[in-house]
């Protein structure tokens, strides 16, 4: 899948040195939240989309970019304040919890540049009290069962 990058985002990734920054900006959401989290693996807040992501501790391991090979995305988040993890462990599975996550270009005083967003939903997820990992999704299209259908007149009118 091939990406556009800006002309500054291609220079600082291909320089042996940069003051650029690649940070993951993520957001949490639910449907039982009254506000979602968003959070950065970065030392400072940065804002983004009118948004205030606050320093958090967490590591993302994207899918696989190859052809014809699914994978998915790990997304292993640090317990240090649990609320987080504790809030995550106690929502409603019925509804799935939505994870956006964006790898941006920070260089200086500019404002971020997303680079490659995507967006998750949290398919399962373990706990050791240090680390909560969870296993991410891209499309669970293929979760969903569909019973069979028939080609009849009334369903598909242009075949008949």
């Amino acid at each position: 899948m091939s990406r556009a990058f800006s002309a500054s985002a291609i220079a600082a990734l291909y320089a042996s040195e940069t003051s650029a920054a690649f940070p993951t900006l993520c957001v949490i959401d639910h449907a039982q939240f009254d506000a979602p989290w968003y959070i950065v693996n970065n030392l400072e807040p940065i804002t983004y989309d009118s948004h205030v992501f606050q320093p958090y501790p967490f590591k993302f391991v994207p899918p696989s970019q190859q052809e014809g090979q699914e994978s998915d995305a790990t997304f292993t988040l640090d317990e240090i304040d649990a609320t987080i993890a504790e809030t995550i462990k106690a929502i409603d599975t019925a509804y799935p919890l939505t994870i956006t996550l964006v790898a941006a270009m920070v260089d200086g005083n500019s404002a971020p540049e997303a680079l490659i967003p995507w967006i998750f939903t949290l398919k399962k997820f373990s706990s050791n009290g240090t680390v909560l990992t969870g296993t991410l999704v891209l499309d669970d299209v293929l979760d969903n069962q569909m019973g069979p259908i028939e080609f009849t007149p009334s369903l598909f009118p242009g075949v008949f």
